[in-house]
């Protein structure tokens, strides 16, 4: 019986060596699930000594459904199979063959295109052309050839230096041709499509495409085979291939692979052993430090797959943002033509399934994106999915991949803001709230340089230009009162800062704003000419290894401390200009009123206390905000000044951390946080007076800004004492500065330094000043205002420690 099955093989595989085509007629496939572990086992059997049946899925496990091909001769065997075990079955296709013929119809040859699937040479041929249409945009290399001497072809599409890199890989089951289909589709679309959304995705990152990983496999899935599924070598004479899905190093042969060559799942004699999968590693590695999201296209089933598949895998620790990715993802290929996708771990929705391209990306190389889409459709057609259908599958893994790329942040290039127009919205009722709170936490493009929080408050939106007719339709519908301040924001943002000089900082000044590390060589040369009087002092390193330096001016001991605070937003960098500012004329200054500050109190000044925001403002995006820990592989940061334990999440704050005022997964999560509270508990004893710099909006603000706030104890001094800061304001260039606490004139806002300093540590007076302007320039105020705006700060600062002297604060001895 042995021999006879053996000659049976050999038969079998000398005819398809010799090319012939294999039929399905009446062929019929079914749907089992698969309940207990005797069934399980039974299956598993079968399919390692398949006598005529065809698995589409290997039985893994419990709890699973898979297909079975069922030839005609195997019928009443199967029926009766199914009828012992109780094995739950449902036809899905009666006549194999008729789906087949049914999706590659004979036709004339005709241009290439996508009304119909395409073969090894005439995808290759398109790709060659493309490069010859696109020679600045498109380039193609072959990264190796595959067991059967055919090219494996990299297409790089990147319409500029520096994009982050997202790599794409489809077809390397062989079988699987509406993956390869969609995926030229996507690269037709990133060349010629005039839709913003696809021109945005296209030109701003580099896509690194290989479109058969399989072709040997593919081929002969054309010449001979269409149900193969693996490459073509011959590790056993009677049965060919290896599952490259389950041939990469990492959990090799951890479960849903197999070690039997004849099996569909068969994952090669050792990891990585296929030349075809040495390909992939080998380029992949090449370009890995480029790309940000490795995505491998297959069908069937409809769902977007995360790390990891193996056996007992332990979540990564991206699992609960690739969960926040995929239903962005799975909800935008819904919209357009209401295709249901699942998402998930490979192993919690899909099954056990170890060694594939995802989980060696993630899980050896560390890309922060690996994801699998299984396309179209759910069973109906399985692997046999009608041409009609490649464009509308398409076009939905478009949406979805659209959606969930731009949730990343991981362009490390110098956001531009060309066109974005700039406008004021007053906020007059509930139903605009909630509307532009949708707006801002779904994000999609545009930018809130202030969060809608509560009715009665003006916030400022950068509307891209793909977005004005969404949004002139969202302003209608709501009656929104809206005025444009800018048509470009670009230019203003170019005029705050232009590069008039060469290397800034020969000579240290405030004819323009200075980054980070000139900040800090300023200071470590100020302690050189003041040893005396002035220390610095590091209070520790922020997430990314920065030094949080701290500057003490101290002329006699004893002094009353005043602590001074900048730049924990950011894009403020009015802040940190003004406070060097002010300690450059402490340190300098003739005028007998800042001698007086200088000598009186002791100073303690963190100039920066956001250093990697800070600095991610000058390298990459101007309007950035909040630090940059990744809470969220979708939007890094915290709004350190609303992360302080005081009243923390109640109202102004928000727990989405896409938001830019996301107050972290609990009060003093962050290091930056940490670092100030520790430092400050070791001086509070000293420290009267408790004073933010910020922008914008001419402020001058006192605790408390949490929902339903008392007033402060000492209310009615600090509002005198605000009261005489405004006029100190105003005094040099007719400046208004509203004043008052936060909640009554700006808007609820909670965890705040202001508030933790006064309410937590009982400092007896802490106040935040909002500086210039009043909203034609905001957060982005030109250098040339630096200079009036530190001048009237320092009149601001005399008139008020001034008037609390009188009242009988700061009279320490």
């Amino acid at each position: 019986m042995i021999v006879k099955a053996v000659v049976l093989l050999l038969c079998c595989a000398t005819g398809l060596l010799r090319g012939e085509q294999v039929r399905y007629d009446n062929y019929r496939v079914y749907e089992v699930s698969i309940a207990d572990q005797t069934q399980l086992e039974t299956l598993q059997y079968m399919e390692r000594y398949p006598d005529g049946y065809l698995f589409w899925e290997s039985p893994v496990q419990t709890n699973m459904k898979l297909n079975i091909v069922v030839p005609p001769h195997k019928f009443a065997e199967f029926e009766e199979l199914s009828a012992n075990l109780a094995l739950a079955n449902r036809l899905r296709i009666p006549n194999l063959q008729q789906i087949i013929d049914d999706e590659s119809p004979k036709r004339t040859r005709r241009a290439f295109g996508w009304d119909d699937y395409q073969t090894l040479d005439d995808i290759y041929t398109w790709i060659d052309e493309k490069v010859a249409e696109y020679p600045t945009i498109v380039s193609v290399e072959s990264i190796g050839k595959s067991y059967e001497d055919r090219d494996m072809k990299a297409v790089k599409i990147s319409y500029k230096e520096g994009n982050p890199g997202i790599f794409i890989e489809s077809n390397i089951h062989a079988r699987e041709w509406i993956t390869s289909a969609t995926v030229t589709w996507l690269m037709n679309e990133f060349l010629t499509s005039t839709a913003p959304e696809v021109r945005e995705l296209a030109e701003n990152y580099d896509w690194y495409i290989l479109p058969v990983v399989n072709p040997d496999g593919l081929n002969y899935t054309k010449s001979t085979n269409r149900l193969w599924r693996k490459n073509r070598y011959p590790h056993n004479v009677l049965c060919y291939g290896v599952d490259m899905n389950r041939n990469f190093p990492g959990h090799w042969m951890e479960g849903g692979a197999s070690a039997v060559p004849c099996t569909d799942t068969y994952a090669g004699p050792e990891a990585g052993s296929e030349v075809e999968t040495q390909n992939v590693m080998k380029y992949f590695e090449s370009v890995k430090e480029k790309v940000n999201a490795y995505l491998s296209f297959h069908s069937y089933g409809q769902y977007i797959l995360f790390p990891y598949g193996h056996q007992n895998a332990e979540y990564s620790e991206n699992y609960y943002d690739w969960m926040e990715m995929g239903e962005a993802a799975a909800v935008a290929i819904y919209s357009r033509f209401n295709t249901p996708y699942e998402f998930g771990t490979t192993a919690d929705v899909l099954y056990i399934a170890s060694g594939s391209s995802p989980d060696w990306a993630h899980g050896t190389h560390g890309t922060p994106v690996a994801a699998t889409f299984e396309f179209r459709d759910n069973g109906v057609h399985g692997f046999i999915l009608p041409p009609d259908q490649i464009i509308p599958n398409a076009m939905e893994v478009l949406d979805g991949i659209s959606l969930a790329l731009l949730l990343v942040v991981v362009s490390g290039e110098l956001v531009r803001y060309d066109n974005y127009h700039l406008f004021r919205l007053s906020i007059t009722n509930g139903k605009q709230l909630e509307v532009l709170q949708q707006l801002e936490q779904w994000n999609d493009g545009f930018i809130f340089l202030d969060s809608p929080t509560q009715v009665r408050m003006n916030v400022s939106v950068l509307v891209p230009p793909r977005k004005l007719g969404e949004y002139f339709q969202l302003a209608k519908n709501n009656h929104l009162s809206s005025k444009l301040a800018t048509n470009n924001f670009q230019s203003i943002l170019d005029a705050e800062n232009p590069p008039t000089k060469s290397r800034r900082s020969e000579t240290f000044g405030w004819e323009e704003y200075q980054p980070l590390e000139a900040i800090y060589e300023w200071i470590d040369g100020l302690t050189l000419q003041y040893p005396d009087i002035l220390t610095v002092q590091s209070i520790g390193q922020s997430y990314e290894g920065r030094d949080m330096k701290l500057v003490k001016l101290s002329q006699q001991s004893g002094n009353p401390g005043i602590f001074l605070e900048a730049n924990i937003h950011a894009r403020e960098w009015i802040t940190s200009a003004t406070v060097t500012w002010l300690l450059n004329e402490l340190l300098t200054s003739t005028d007998p009123a800042v001698q007086e500050l200088a000598t009186a109190y002791d100073w303690y000044i963190l100039p920066v206390a956001n250093p990697d925001g800070f600095d991610y403002t000058w390298t990459t995006n101007r309007l950035w905000r909040k630090n940059r820990y990744p809470h969220n592989i979708l939007c890094a940061g915290v709004d350190l000044n609303r992360n302080f334990p005081y009243h923390w999440m109640e109202g102004g704050a928000s727990q989405v951390p896409c938001n830019d005022i996301y107050a972290g997964p609990e009060p003093a999560s962050e290091i930056e946080t940490r670092n100030m509270m520790q430092y400050y508990e070791t001086i509070v004893d000293r420290i009267e007076f408790h004073l933010q710099f910020h922008s914008y909006g001419q402020y001058i603000l006192l605790p408390y800004g949490y929902q339903d706030a008392d007033y402060p104890d000492n209310y009615a001094d600090q509002m005198e004492i605000a009261e005489a800061a405004a006029i100190g304001f105003a005094s040099r260039y007719n400046t208004p500065y509203t004043f008052g606490t936060i909640s009554d004139v700006l808007y609820v806002d909670s965890g705040s330094t202001t508030d933790w300093a006064h309410g937590y540590h009982k400092t007896p007076l802490s106040m935040c000043f909002e500086f210039r302007d009043n909203g034609p320039y905001g957060f982005v105020l030109p250098a040339d205002q630096i200079i009036p705006n530190a001048e009237e700060t320092l009149d601001a600062l005399i008139a008020m420690l001034a008037k609390a002297k009188t009242m009988g604060y700061f009279q320490r001895s």
